[in-house]
């Protein structure tokens, strides 16, 4: 027998073994969803989170870009299956004991599984909390998301990153208005979600999670009652990808579409996006 192959067949088996295991412990006692739009610091709140031991592994569960490789990972059969394998997979404590489970999803993402969550009621019931991540600069969210698009770097650890992306990276402003008002897209989706079931999520902003670390991780631990002396690394991996050509680029932008730009902060969360369209363009 070639040894590569019962190598890895051994692998398989051994994964397949802890994947069963982890099937048979009990579910979380409570879950959270970190409601997030684009460019809004997710990953970084994430790491955050994580660093803390305490708030299970919050990541980009059901993102449609992982979903199919995690359905191979983890062996499940369909998306009932891998839901009640990730909620326990990524609670809290490490021996998968009862805890806390969260995940962070755009509002695209939540619309691709939100009746299954609802089939394994995971969206309504009392021990389910939500918190909703924003950015109040739109315009530079907007421009974040935009460079992110063009440069194909969405995050980076390197502390070099501007001297290799920035040059690429070209100002057009029907660019910046298409990522614009597809953020715009997914603040009204979710706003009308929590409006429609009476859900009054804890509200986190970019801003604050940048200027406010420690407090704003300890606003969400006590949101969710997960008490404790925390103590952890507040320094992030992850570095701005912004420099200041966006800068110089974000100014320009709300220079020439200064009137049209204040129509999209008033209604933002309240009006859909060709309601919003019809009144700028």
């Amino acid at each position: 027998m070639n040894d590569n192959f019962q190598l890895n067949t051994t692998k398989q088996t051994e994964e397949v073994l802890k994947f069963e295991e982890i099937f048979k412990t009990s579910p979380p006692l409570s879950y959270y969803f970190i409601c997030f739009t684009p460019r809004s610091g997710s990953s970084w709140l994430t790491e955050m989170l994580i660093k803390t031991d305490i708030a299970g592994l919050p990541k980009e569960w059901f993102n449609p870009d992982l979903l199919g490789e995690n359905l191979k990972r983890f062996s499940c059969k369909n998306m009932n299956e891998y839901i009640q394998f990730i909620i326990r997979f990524g609670c809290s404590n490490p021996d998968n004991s009862p805890s806390v489970f969260g995940a962070e999803m755009s509002f695209f993402q939540f619309q691709l599984v939100e009746n299954f969550l609802q089939e394994e009621k995971l969206l309504f019931s009392q021990n389910v909390n939500y918190i909703y991540l924003y950015r109040l600069n739109l315009v530079g969210q907007a421009m974040s998301l935009y460079k992110a698009v063009e440069t194909q770097v969405f995050q980076s650890v390197d502390q070099n990153f501007h001297n290799k992306y920035d040059l690429d990276f070209i100002y057009n402003e029907e660019g910046v208005w298409e990522w614009l008002l597809h953020i715009l897209e997914q603040e009204f989706g979710w706003r009308q979600f929590f409006k429609k079931h009476q859900i009054e999520p804890l509200i986190i902003t970019y801003e604050e999670i940048w200027s406010e670390t420690v407090l704003q991780v300890t606003r969400i631990l006590q949101y969710l009652n997960l008490s404790g002396n925390i103590s952890f690394d507040s320094e992030s991996q992850y570095r701005k990808i912004s420099s200041k050509k966006d800068l110089d680029f974000a100014i320009k932008f709300t220079k020439e579409n200064f009137n049209k730009i204040q129509i999209c902060y008033k209604y933002r969360g309240e009006k859909n996006n060709e309601e919003i369209r019809q009144l700028i363009f």
